[in-house]
């Protein structure tokens, strides 16, 4: 399969229904809506779920509900046009390990995450920016509808307001493109579903323990590093931070719990179980601290340049823009740009994806092993994975489009 009938297949798969538990729109309340993000298809869990604002059971919930019928219907871009949102749902028989913020709030995150860190392996060596590549796509907006229905509630750190639902008139954020809206929401289908499982371990079946706990702690940091390094209107400080953000969400992956530690050994004994098969990733390159060497993969040393790049810009020491870039022989890549891929196999690493034997379907043919069906799905995540790796080293040319 060729690189732009891969991209077409994957960047145009939707959200699979398979995951459908809520039935019921009497059953169902609007807890946050999703200005910017447009789903086609809901992804969704026995109690909880992010649906479409077209989905017949929100339009059910936009009937008895006026709050809810002005945020679905009241948003418009800056030309006055009518924009679609998205909506998280929450099912009204819902255990409070689920209503609670923080479980509705990892929700969004894991399909946040799943869909940013795909977007960036697709836009890497692309002449588009390809998806939602920030994590701003899925914020939720500060009014939501109140209990009865008839008003909208803003409850914040920086405001506390109660405003009619008749007159209200919403705007996406302008700094983000909506040309992602062509086409329905592309994500990371292996991660996505690894996500999932260990967020219904945790969350609906009450499987609390450290190591889940470092995970959702990981993805919220994560959340914050990816989002669009503005504050000061692009500075290269602004980079820097964003740096230092994603190394946090790598430690608090890795961390071992109350008096251990999360270092940069640590993070590179995780990443080390990567297993690639392209020779520019596999190839084994120097690394060195405090007097120590070791020699990593691709994913080890890009990690081990991200770490300098925090240790520079966080410790106050003289920067430049150039710390903030990962430099090859062809061209420079921002690191931030070169995180996100290196977390996508931190995580992966995490649930120990690459130990794991794929789904191919073999027969022995006289005495000889045979493929019959390859488990395309694993591999075209694998290589799309590897192949924005490599043009992060090696700085070639890389287009899918």
């Amino acid at each position: 399969m060729t690189d732009v009938a891969q991209r077409n297949a994957e960047i145009n798969r939707e959200p699979s229904d398979k995951y459908s538990g809520l039935t019921d729109a009497a059953k169902l309340n609007v807890v946050f809506v999703l200005p910017n993000f447009q789903i086609k298809s809901p992804v969704e869990t026995a109690y909880v779920g992010i649906l479409p604002d077209s989905d017949p059971r929100v339009i059910e919930i936009a009937k008895r509900n006026p709050a809810v019928d002005a945020l679905i219907n009241n948003f418009s871009d800056h030309h006055g046009s009518k924009i679609p949102v998205s909506v998280m749902v929450l099912h009204k028989d819902a255990p409070k390990s689920i209503a609670d913020s923080v479980a509705l709030v990892s929700f969004r995150n894991i399909v946040a995450i799943s869909c940013v860190l795909q977007s960036w392996q697709f836009s890497i060596g692309s002449p588009n920016a390809i998806g939602m590549r920030f994590s701003d796509y899925f914020d939720f907006y500060p009014y939501g509808p109140t209990r009865d229905g008839k008003e909208l509630l803003h409850i914040g750190h920086g405001l506390n307001a109660l405003d009619a639902a008749d007159d209200f008139l919403g705007q996406p954020y302008p700094e983000l493109s909506r040309n992602h809206l062509a086409s329905p929401t592309a994500y990371d289908e292996q991660l996505f579903d690894l996500l999932r499982k260990a967020w219904i371990d945790r969350f609906e079946k009450g499987r609390k323990g450290w190591k889940s706990n470092r995970l959702f702690r990981a993805l919220a940091i994560a959340y914050h590093a990816c989002a669009l390094p503005k504050k000061n209107s692009l500075w290269f400080y602004d980079f820097g931070i964003s740096v230092a953000l994603w190394i946090s969400a790598f430690e608090s992956l890795v961390h071992p719990g109350r008096g251990g530690k999360a270092d940069l050994p640590a993070v590179l004994d995780l990443i080390f179980k990567a297993r690639f098969s392209d020779p520019v990733t596999k190839r084994r390159r120097k690394i060195t601290f405090q007097s120590q060497t070791r020699h990593g993969n691709a994913a080890e040393y890009l990690y081990w340049r991200l770490y300098q790049s925090r240790n520079a810009f966080l410790h106050g020491n003289p920067v430049t823009i150039h710390d903030a870039l990962y430099k090859n022989r062809h061209r420079p890549s921002l690191l931030t740009a070169v995180a996100p891929l290196v977390f996508s196999v931190a995580l992966l690493c995490y649930f120990d994806w690459y130990s794991k034997p794929s789904k191919d379907k073999v027969k022995i043919v006289r005495g000889k092993v045979q493929c019959v069906e390859i488990d395309w799905v694993r591999s075209f995540a694998k290589r799309r994975l590897e192949k924005a790796l490599k043009h992060i080293l090696t700085g070639k040319d890389r287009r899918l489009i």
